[in-house]
């Protein structure tokens, strides 16, 4: 926010600082800046650009010819499109442990972004263009509120089309103006727009405070000023065990006796002040984020000459030569004009008469004249003599004046497209590099204020961009996406991003654009399937992909059916939503996929041995079910046998078992019976003994009958226990 500052004796100071320093830088750049606009004019278009100042004049003064015959704009036009053709890129990369790649690319596409809003292209070839011609261009680097209807700032690049309004810092050594403590912008305007933009101050002049400014007349201009200047504010930092190695800043003079302290020292703390200044007043104060002036310039060649810097454009030295060849060209046309117009010789008195047609010949239709002269002698008829030659010698010095050009400039026809000495390919490609690489230092100069600006903005994106919110970044081919900051997330984001943490450089990059890169990989497919048309057929669909013609997508489709249907799998699903890999992460996919691919085919081939090892096994298996199966079937069908034997055995024995209690029965009877006989027996016995006790003869014989019966009974029933 810009803050509304009100005179105080501090302001005077900051005023008299400014003009004061104001005048030391002027005075140092005054001399490069009039050289500079000598370059400027001498490229221009007015008709004694290119002549000796003075000289031009005269010759016109006595109808002498005088003519601007430009071959220095070529030599300009070439280095300046080939810078324009050699796009530069800002590369950020991380710088300390903190840092992170993945941070590091978002830097990078805000900072496309910001290129991409302010067409920071044209800026910069503006700048370039400026140098060659001129010696000296600038960029700026501003931020403003996105819109009116919010407090989220963002950065911009502009264009500076007055280069001999800045003047930097005279002590500044470095090609990118980066070591620049100060830097003053003059800008005129008039005397109502001072009014509208600062009402509450009167109009004054910065460069001339004691100018008096016309204050009713709206039309008068008013230089003021815009004043950068860094301000440096000392303060310590200490270190300790516990910090592991980060340094704290916050630091008292207690710290020391703590446990655990290290060491401290003092450092310096840089902020960008940035003032509006009028003669007398400070019209406006704020600040610039970063530590870095936002003024960047572009040198052309660079040449320091006792300490002092000196720039030349890329026609300073063949101005001489140009101015030559200018003149030998005028005397040229000068003797060419008396060609039509050579004299005619006659005796006097012969053409008196009719003296307004023979002094303009091609105006009358018949020339009359005397045949007698003034004596009134016979005369011969008038003559035209013979005109002047045109000299050899201006020709050859005029060609000699061009290549003298070009030795100044060190860009000779190879560089230019046109046919030299070589003949060979090669010969004229290193003829063609000698030209550029005489005039690199100019693209050079441009590419380390290119990396300037990203500097800047590096260092200015962490507090201009220091809300959560989604911004747009930008990829290397223009394709753009969002991304949440600062803890806003959008859908698909994984990680905060934290631009406050780390510490991030710089480098760039340049190559081509991509519109001429798709050009130059089709004009390199198109070589290459000439070259090696078996396999570079194989490359037609990619030709046809980086071809800027009619129907090329179409073509393009149609040879990547064709080449899928002659070699499938050679051509992969592409990719077609934004934000596609780089070609490191490609490369890396690829090889990693390879990996994946080659493990996968190990594991196939294992696999495939363990199935052969387990189709026998099963094969063995199935086998030896089989025969299991069969001798199962075997015993089942002996089982069935023998079951069938036992059930007839079972049956047999369960006969005889039955016919053994059948006769087990008779016997428990027979011998119920036997038993009931022998105790009858016994008792007749003993009745018998008794008997032949008393009567002997004819007990004995009653002994020997019941012998003979218990025999008798024995064989009657076998088995039987018979009694003695």
């Amino acid at each position: 926010m810009r803050e509304r500052i009100k005179e105080s004796e501090k302001e005077e100071n900051i005023v008299e600082e400014a003009r004061e320093l104001y005048q030391r830088d002027s005075s140092y750049w005054n001399g490069i800046y009039d050289r500079a606009r000598d370059d400027l004019y001498f490229l221009s278009d007015a008709e004694d650009a290119q002549w000796e100042q003075g000289d031009y004049a005269e010759r016109r003064r006595w109808g002498r010819a005088a003519i601007t015959v430009d071959k220095l704009s070529q030599f300009v036009h070439q280095v300046a499109n080939e810078q324009r053709m050699q796009t530069p890129s800002i590369n950020v990369i991380p710088s300390d442990q903190k840092g992170s790649s993945e941070v590091a690319k978002v830097f990078k596409g805000l900072i496309k972004n910001i290129e991409f809003r302010s067409r920071a292209d044209n800026i910069y070839d503006n700048a370039g263009l400026f140098a060659i011609k001129s010696s000296i261009g600038f960029i700026r680097v501003d931020h403003e509120f996105c819109d009116d209807g919010t407090f989220n700032q963002q950065l911009v690049i502009k264009p500076v089309v007055n280069p001999f309004s800045i003047f930097i810092d005279k002590n500044s050594i470095y090609s990118d103006g980066s070591d620049a403590k100060h830097c003053t912008v003059l800008e005129q305007i008039s005397v109502d727009e001072f009014n509208e933009r600062w009402p509450d101050f009167t109009p004054s002049d910065f460069a001339s405070p004691k100018r008096k400014i016309k204050t009713e007349k709206g039309d008068e201009n008013v230089t003021v000023a815009e004043f950068f200047r860094l301000v440096k504010t000392r303060k310590s930092i200490k270190a300790s065990n516990s910090d592991f190695g980060e340094v704290i800043s916050d630091y008292s003079e207690g710290d020391e006796e703590s446990p655990g302290f290290i060491k401290k020292r003092d450092i310096t703390e840089i902020k960008v002040e940035r003032y509006w200044l009028s003669g007398q007043d400070v019209l406006e104060k704020t600040s610039f984020p970063g530590k870095y002036i936002p003024i960047v310039p572009v040198y052309g060649e660079e040449a320091w000459i006792d300490g002092k810097r000196e720039l030349y454009s890329l026609i300073r030295r063949g101005k001489g030569a140009q101015m030559l060849h200018n003149y030998l060209k005028s005397l040229e046309i000068e003797t060419l004009r008396k060609q039509p117009i050579a004299p005619i010789m006659a005796a006097q008195g012969t053409v008196e008469d009719n003296i307004d047609d023979w002094r303009s010949p091609s105006k009358a239709a018949v020339l009359i004249y005397k045949q007698t002269d003034i004596d009134g002698n016979p005369a011969n008829m008038p003559t035209r003599l013979s005109p002047p030659g045109l000299p050899s010698g201006f020709a050859q010095a005029a060609a000699m004046s061009v290549d003298d050009i070009k030795s100044a400039l060190g860009i000779y026809n190879a560089s230019l497209g046109q046919a030299s000495n070589e003949t060979s390919g090669i010969a004229i490609n290193a003829r063609k590099i000698e030209g550029d690489t005489a005039t690199f230092h100019f693209t050079d100069n441009r590419n380390r204020s290119v990396a300037q600006v990203g500097n800047i903005c590096v260092n200015a994106i962490p507090e201009i961009y220091d809300l959560a919110r989604v911004e747009f970044i930008t990829g290397e081919e223009g394709n753009h996406k969002q991304i949440g900051l600062n803890g806003a997330m959008v859908p698909g984001q994984e990680e905060v991003i934290d631009l406050t943490k780390g510490k991030y450089s710089v480098d760039v990059v340049t190559g081509s654009s991509y519109a001429t890169m798709r050009q130059e990989s089709a004009d390199f497919y198109q070589r290459f399937m000439q070259s090696a048309p078996n396999v570079g057929i194989l490359m037609a669909d990619l030709m046809l992909k980086n071809s800027d013609i009619a129907g090329a997508d179409e073509a393009y489709a149609r040879m990547k059916r064709i080449i899928e249907m002659q070699s499938p799998g050679l051509i992969e699903d592409e990719n077609e939503q934004q934000g596609q890999p780089g070609q490191q992460q490609v490369m890396a996919i690829q090889q990693q996929a390879q990996q994946i691919i080659t493990q996968l085919q190990k594991q196939n081939m294992e696999l495939q041995q363990q199935l052969q090892s387990k189709d026998s096994e099963l094969q063995l298996r199935a086998m030896d079910i089989q025969s299991k199966s069969q001798i199962e079937q075997a015993k089942l069908a002996v089982s069935n046998s023998k079951n069938e034997d036992d059930a007839s055995i079972k049956a047999l024995e369960l006969s005889l078992k039955q016919r053994e209690l059948e006769i087990k029965e008779q016997q428990v009877a027979a011998n119920i019976a036997l038993q009931t006989q022998g105790q009858k027996l016994d008792y007749l016995m003993a009745a018998i003994q008794q008997i032949s006790s008393v009567l002997p003869q004819h007990g004995i014989g009653m002994q020997e009958s019941m012998a003979n019966h218990r025999t008798t009974h024995v064989d009657e029933y076998p088995g039987v226990q018979t009694y003695d």
